[in-house]
């Protein structure tokens, strides 16, 4: 395991259980999971801003927001859009029965002893759909 591969994320309530350090190069586990650390991880190297989730109707775009720049990073099949949004929206303890309402909420992300607070908003769109925002506020 590379050190840097290594992110700790936390729910802002702390009886939620997500207190545990996840490993992105382990094999195994639910592959949302591993997205949707991986794309906070990312983020996070990449030294983003805001993360952007955005769904259409083949899927979503993961978009980093670095240097005032968005930049498209990755595009999720259709199948795994709305479990990775309800991922974000787990651990920033939203309400994933509220998909048809605007939500926000916290999480936080460790990685190397320092503790990021980003700001969730899951959008609802048109057809179903939703979108998500990250919020990261620079050093």
């Amino acid at each position: 395991m590379r050190p840097e591969n290594r992110v700790t994320l936390e729910s802002d309530n702390a009886s939620s259980g997500f207190d545990r350090a996840f490993d992105l190069d382990e094999r195994g586990g639910r592959p949302v999971v591993a997205l949707c650390n991986l794309i906070i991880a990312e983020a996070l190297a990449a030294n983003a801003s805001a993360v952007n989730l955005i769904s259409t109707g083949e899927g979503c775009t993961v978009r980093y927001n670095v240097g005032d720049e968005w930049h498209d990073v990755m595009k999720i099949p259709t199948l795994a859009a709305r479990p990775l949004i309800n991922r974000i929206r787990v651990m920033a303890n939203l309400d994933r029965t509220k998909g048809h309402t605007r939500q926000e909420g916290v999480l936080h992300a460790r990685s190397h002893g320092t503790t990021i607070v980003f700001k969730v908003e899951v959008e609802p769109k048109p057809n179903g759909l939703e979108d998500a925002m990250l919020h990261c506020p620079q050093s």
